[in-house]
Order: C-alpha cells, then sequence, then structure tokens
C-alpha cells in the first residue's frame, strides 16, 4: 500500500485503509524502521518507504537481466527520438515502472523505477488493460477511478470505450489524464510463450505529442517491443 502514489502515510490512515487497529500499524511500523524498511518525518510523524527498497529492486531487476536488457533498448529509443521512455508491467492491478530511460538532452527527469499508478489515467496502464484477461479489466472498473486532472476518465463505461479503442489502434495515447503538460503513447510487449509481459512507451511535454506523431511513435515503440520479446527468453 505504501508503494502507491504518495510518499507519507500516516498510522491512522494505514490503519483506516487497511482494516487494522491502530496499535499493530504502529508496531508494524516500528519493526520495518528498525530493518531499514521505513523512515519517519520527526516532525508530522508519518511514515514512508526508505532507500533500502531502491536497493532492493536492483537486486531483482539483475536477477531477471533486466537492467541490461531494458536499458539498453529504452536508451537507444530515447535517443532516437529525443523523449523518455519506459517499461511497466501490471502489479495487483496496478502500473509497475519497472525501466526508464531518459535522452542525453534530457535537463531533467523524475526517478520512477518501482512508481505504482493507477491503470486508468496512465498510458501504459490502458494498454495493459486493453491486453490483459477480462477479469482484470472488470475488477479495476469496479475500483473508483480517481480524477487527477480534467480529462481523466472516471466513469467505468467511458474507461471500457477507451480500452476498446486501444485495441482497435493497437496502441494507447496519453491525453494528460494523470499530469498537466505531459503526453505519450504505449503499446504492448506481447511472447508467444508468456503472453503479456508488460507494455512499453514514450513520454515528453504536450506540445511534442500531436496527433499526426501518433502513428510514427506508435510503429517505433512496436518494433522496440519486438525487441524485448525476442530477447526475453535470453534475460528470463
Amino acid at each position: 500500500y505504501m508503494a502507491g502514489e504518495k510518499v507519507w502515510y500516516g498510522v491512522s490512515e494505514l490503519a483506516e485503509s487497511l482494516g487494522m487497529y491502530k496499535s499493530n500499524i504502529h508496531n508494524l511500523l516500528a519493526t520495518c524502521e528498525n530493518f531499514g524498511y521505513v523512515e519517519q518525518d520527526a516532525e508530522t510523524k508519518k511514515y514512508a518507504l526508505s532507500m533500502k527498497f531502491v536497493q532492493l529492486s536492483h537486486h531483482v531487476r539483475q536477477r531477471f537481466g533486466f537492467n541490461d536488457m531494458l536499458g539498453t533498448i529504452l536508451r537507444k529509443l530515447s535517443e532516437e527520438t529525443g523523449e523518455l521512455s519506459y517499461f511497466a508491467s501490471l502489479y495487483k492491478d496496478k502500473v509497475l515502472y519497472l525501466c526508464g530511460a531518459f535522452p542525453s538532452s534530457a535537463i531533467a527527469a523524475k526517478p520512477v523505477v518501482g512508481l505504482t499508478l493507477s491503470p486508468h489515467c496512465d498510458v501504459m496502464g490502458k494498454v495493459l488493460m486493453a491486453y490483459a484477461n477480462e477479469e482484470v479489466l472488470g475488477r479495476i472498473c469496479n475500483e473508483e477511478l480517481k480524477k487527477y486532472t480534467a480529462t481523466t476518465i472516471t466513469d467505468p463505461d467511458d474507461l471500457r470505450i477507451e480500452i476498446q479503442h486501444v485495441r482497435e489502434n493497437g496502441y494507447a495515447v496519453d491525453h494528460m489524464e494523470y499530469e498537466y503538460g505531459i503526453k505519450g503513447i504505449a503499446v504492448p510487449v506481447i511472447n508467444s510463450v508468456h503472453g503479456l509481459l508488460g507494455a512499453v512507451c514514450l513520454k515528453g511535454p504536450a506540445p511534442r505529442f500531436p496527433d499526426s506523431i501518433n502513428s510514427e511513435y506508435a510503429e517505433k515503440l512496436r518494433k522496440v517491443a519486438e525487441q524485448i520479446s525476442e530477447r526475453w527468453h535470453q534475460t528470463a
């Protein structure tokens, strides 16, 4: 739960969300803090995951070959397009960002490895919903579809219509549904043996993503998805 969209969480909030007693939550957090997995803000008394999870994610990604394979492919894509590129998978009905790359021209970029987002507001989330099984889509549509911007899809029926468009086009487009000023395009990464592996996308400032560029970027992303799929067996 603490790997969600916020950084800091209070004991009362965690207890209410998880359906547990505050005393139990407090004891769990104290144990996690003792082992270095969470840290507490001295002023607000709220808790956040510590940098230890970055170390753990690094080891996991190394184990499965994600760093070398995905990193190399995404860096090349970012240099060719001048945009940010990401790979993500579905984890517990959330979009889990596993790898990202930035062009050398990028002045500043947010570190997103380990970030989780609700699928309905993320361009890769829409692709993952479109190519996952119907049960996954049903669960997500039955959850609260939180509004982030004026273009966030918050109605389940509208979301299903959008997902159908993704299936028809073979790619998803971000209409600034999570963050103003940022748009993107994503395609699925599918393997004949393992099925849906994840999604890959390009993101950048909205003015650099007019509708006229959708087909061009979608084609580039499809080629990248094929590369990832082909090399997956070598690193799995």
